[in-house]
């Protein structure tokens, strides 16, 4: 049997695929160890899983002074606690307790597995979880602050050249901790460590559906596309809650779902009142996902129901509709569940997800900007209109629902355990 090290760094969004290939692994009789961000400790010992925190030096409050802007967090190492402390502690913990391993797999957010892998000289399997995670040019993608001029340009080839470029040089300069330490374990060979130094030589996984794309992309070489996880984080302990969410389903018309996702969970603004005004506006009850710290800015009212993160795939066929972010995960349950999405777009990659979603006629797509009730309940209107929408729901429900990621994940890593 084989021993790998799982870096999964990032929000649920990020590292629930990771935990569904390390739990597989685990369930093949493999040794995994997980190594995470202290804050998802619980939930990976609550899948069985043999964890490492790697932030044990990270100070929040220096680290959210220096985080800079939400729209630069996927290109910038800061964003994701790497200043040179950080990023060096994180490091040389990786490294002392992975001596044994076979294999380092991580995601887009894990910038140190490739240096970890170099050193110990183990093959280094990277693991996107959505199609920005491998962008090249044959995987053209929208990026943060630039997605607007590549759609209006989107006729013109040498706009997303230009977009890359734009992307590749001004994550070179927030990357300089990286290069650092690339440069002390004598990595330099590795190449720009959020592009060509962050992919494999050898297997870069796809995590999710090969129908966001129009083909497997060529670049990086040794590309696989496994389909979707379906991992469901039910390990959150919220069973009360739960239970209350699903009272109030049922205890009058299907509600609408607002769920708001990625970095926006932590500065909501105003889209809790937009979002019961616009509720309203249409007559329907409301079902709010929220941090617990932020309930206390709704009003309590019949109508209105707040509730942590909760299982999607037991809420979302009891809703009306979903309103959320664009993160691939969230569009992965509401496309399984044939529900109806209005996509609100807000950093990372949920501009780029949310492009391909709408443009294959899976869901609308309402610019954050335009969150105000008037322009919600009828974006929200429009969506629940459209029978053909519906339609097209329907037939992709069961394709989605038959993809085995984890699975088609395991067959290909396995290969690298043969070798020792």
């Amino acid at each position: 049997m084989g021993r790998a090290l799982v870096i999964a760094k990032g929000s649920f969004g990020d590292i629930i695929p990771l935990y569904a290939v390390a739990q597989a692994l685990q369930e093949r009789g493999h040794e995994v160890l997980l190594a995470t961000q202290s804050g998802h400790l619980q939930a990976a010992r609550a899948l069985g899983l043999k964890v490492l925190p790697i932030d044990g030096q990270q100070d929040p409050t220096a680290a959210a002074s220096k985080r800079p802007l939400r729209a630069l967090s996927w290109i910038s190492n800061d964003a994701f606690g790497g200043s040179a402390s950080t990023l060096r502690y994180e490091l040389d913990t990786l490294i002392q307790h992975s001596a044994s391993v076979d294999l380092v797999i991580g995601n887009q957010l894990a910038l140190s597995g490739p240096l970890v892998a170099g050193h110990l000289r183990r093959p280094w399997v990277y693991c996107a979880v959505s199609p920005m995670g491998l962008v090249s040019r044959d995987n053209p993608c929208l990026f943060p602050l630039l997605h607007g001029f590549q759609r209006a340009c989107a006729a013109h080839p040498w706009a997303h050249a230009l977009s890359q470029a734009l992307v590749h040089g001004s994550s070179r300069l927030l990357s300089g901790p990286l290069r650092q330490e690339q440069a002390r374990l004598g990595l330099t060979h590795l190449g720009h460590p959020r592009f060509e130094g962050l992919f494999s030589r050898e297997l870069n996984l796809l995590l999710t559906s090969p129908r966001f794309l129009s083909h497997t992309p060529s670049i990086p070489p040794n590309t696989l596309v496994t389909g979707i996880t379906w991992l469901e984080a039910d390990f959150l302990g919220h069973g009360r809650q739960l239970q209350r969410a699903l009272d109030f389903i049922r205890s009058g018309s299907p509600p609408i779902l607002f769920a708001l996702g990625g970095n926006a969970r932590a500065n909501p603004g105003d889209y809790f009142q937009e979002s019961l005004n616009a509720s309203r506006a249409l007559e329907a009850r409301a079902l709010i996902i929220a941090a617990t710290r932020f309930h206390a800015q709704v009003p309590s009212a019949p109508d209105v129901h707040l509730a942590p993160y909760l299982p999607y795939s037991t809420l979302f066929p009891l809703v009306r509709a979903v309103v959320h972010s664009g993160g691939i995960g969230t569009i992965g349950w509401a496309l399984r569940c044939a529900q109806p999405s209005l996509l609100v777009p807000q950093a990372d990659d949920q501009f780029d997800n949310s492009h391909r979603t709408q443009s294959r006629g899976w869901a609308r797509v309402l610019p954050r900007r335009h969150y105000r009730a008037p322009d919600l309940s009828q974006a929200i209107q429009e969506t629940l209109a459209d029978t053909a929408l519906h339609a097209r729901l329907q037939q992709l429900a069961p394709l989605l629902a038959a993809e085995q990621g984890a699975r088609i994940a395991c067959d290909h890593l396995e290969r690298f355990f043969c070798r020792r």
